[in-house]
């Protein structure tokens, strides 16, 4: 592909993003944010780990409950906005995109954008386990989990900022909030017994956010007079799919591996 054919691919993007949120930081195109993501693979995977190779590791302990309560605060952040519009002002089986210049649509916007930039964050998780050498499969889930969902997720907020599609939000922001504070107890209180129960607390939780999102996604096939994109639905439930594919694959590796699953202890999902 030569670099007329880049930009003409670009100017696609571009024309057919939403109005509203094309000209914010990383929308528009793409390729300003899967830069970022390839570099951040590349850094985690390669460059870091060679250069904490001969280092001795930092105190995980800390960092992570650190970043742990950071993460919580910013998840329940997006929780509760997203708990509210679907309480009080969404449809819960078919949401349309509110693209009125009105508080509520503008407010709807401005969260949907902050929530994918929110995902930078969590970026870190994948660098506090290589600079703390907590060398596991797990790492490498967190490193394609943190790439290929910020991206997934870029693609349904650049042509569909708000509405139906924010129910992956509320369903997500809640369970970072869950698995968030489960690892921030688990490390504060290691002799509470508090890890027994946090391995199946977190699976239960990610399968419920499959499933949920499935389920409310393939709503849209169902309702006939509904505004909302069926191909929406589709996209949602496609990326649901490859990524629960991907986290089956590594629970069924962690239950086969003795080794793995004691480090799943201290680890987590997004």
């Amino acid at each position: 592909m030569n670099t007329s054919q880049i930009s003409e691919v670009l100017e696609i993007f571009y024309n057919n993003a939403d109005a509203r949120i094309r000209d914010k930081i990383f929308m528009g195109t793409p390729y300003i944010l899967i830069s970022i993501y390839l570099f951040y693979v590349l850094f985690t995977a390669n460059f870091l780990p060679k250069f904490m190779e001969n280092r001795k590791p930092l105190n995980y302990d800390v960092l992570m409950s650190s970043l742990d309560a950071i993460l919580c605060v910013v998840a329940s952040y997006f929780f509760l906005h997203a708990l509210v519009g679907w309480m009080y002002f969404y449809n819960w089986t078919c949401q349309p995109i509110d693209r009125s210049d009105i508080w509520l649509s503008n407010n709807e916007l401005r969260l949907t954008h902050a929530f994918l930039v929110s995902k930078f964050l969590y970026i870190l998780q994948s660098i506090v386990l290589v600079i703390c050498k907590k060398d596991s499969p797990f790492a490498a889930y967190l490193l394609y989990h943190h790439t290929l969902f910020p991206i997934m997720l870029w693609f349904g907020i650049n042509f569909y900022p708000g509405g139906h599609a924010t129910f992956v939000g509320l369903i997500n922001s809640f369970v970072h909030v869950n698995t968030t504070v489960m690892r921030f107890m688990a490390i504060k209180f290691p002799k509470s017994g508090f890890r027994t129960y946090q391995r199946l607390i977190h699976v239960c939780l990610n399968v419920f956010q499959y499933i949920a999102v499935f389920c409310h996604s393939s709503l849209l096939f169902f309702l006939h007079d509904c505004e909302v994109p069926k191909i929406l639905g589709a996209y949602e439930i496609v990326c649901a799919t490859i990524i629960a594919v991907f986290y089956k694959k590594f629970v069924i590796n962690a239950k086969n591996n003795r080794s793995v699953v004691k480090q799943f202890d201290d680890n987590e999902k997004f």
